[in-house]
């Protein structure tokens, strides 16, 4: 078993595919590279959701409403913003 390629497909990935060790046996470096220069594709399930950045920005909206809330005893809590937002991103990701 060449070294190279075990190294490449395991210690950079989740591990080899079906016959991507025996391509690596014959170039691990210059698999790998492919590997990291190769145009992404997600899968289609992953296209309908949003973005990292929106789901970050709209988690730090909510993070700070809650604080805001938090300090203020005599406002109208409501539902905690954090777990609104959570709960919607389970909704989006898990099966109904």
């Amino acid at each position: 078993m060449n070294h190279d390629a075990v190294t490449a497909t395991r210690r950079f990935g989740l591990g080899p595919r079906p016959g991507e060790l025996a391509t690596a046996a014959s170039d691990a470096r210059g698999w790998l590279l492919g590997q990291l220069h190769a145009p992404y594709h997600p899968p289609p399930e992953l296209a309908g959701l949003a973005g990292a950045a929106e789901v970050l920005g709209e988690f730090l909206q909510a993070r700070t409403l809650r604080r805001e809330r938090r300090r203020d005893p005599g406002g109208d809590a409501g539902d905690d913003p954090v777990a609104v937002v959570v709960e919607g991103l389970r909704r989006s990701v898990l099966p109904h």
